[in-house]
């Protein structure tokens, strides 16, 4: 089956799986969590090639401020994965701590 979306990620969630990556590896000293725990991060965002436009949008009115009243968000572990779908092409803008979404 062919995925039905396709998927974009933009700059700043490179910059946050980075951030996170060097956190687990460089503060608590635990490489390969880290290894695992970003695999699992990029795992979670290919999913959204096939499911991306069936989960709701989402009811929290500061990320619908800050990105669009259609903006998603899909949870992986204690990450929040946020992104936004138009058409057949879903755009993933963060991936943060799920705590820093108020």
């Amino acid at each position: 089956m062919l995925p039905r979306y396709k998927i974009r990620i933009s700059p700043q969630v490179r910059a946050d799986i980075n951030r996170l990556y060097h956190y687990i590896a460089d503060e608590c000293f635990q490489r390969e969590a880290a290894e695992k725990y970003v695999r699992g991060i990029h795992e979670k965002i290919a999913k959204l090639a096939w499911i991306g436009g069936s989960i709701g949008v989402s009811l929290n009115r500061n990320l619908r401020r800050q990105y669009v009243a259609s903006v998603r968000t899909i949870i992986y572990k204690k990450m929040t994965i946020i992104y936004t779908v138009h058409g057949n092409l879903v755009t993933v803008h963060r991936v943060i701590a799920g705590r820093n979404i108020v």
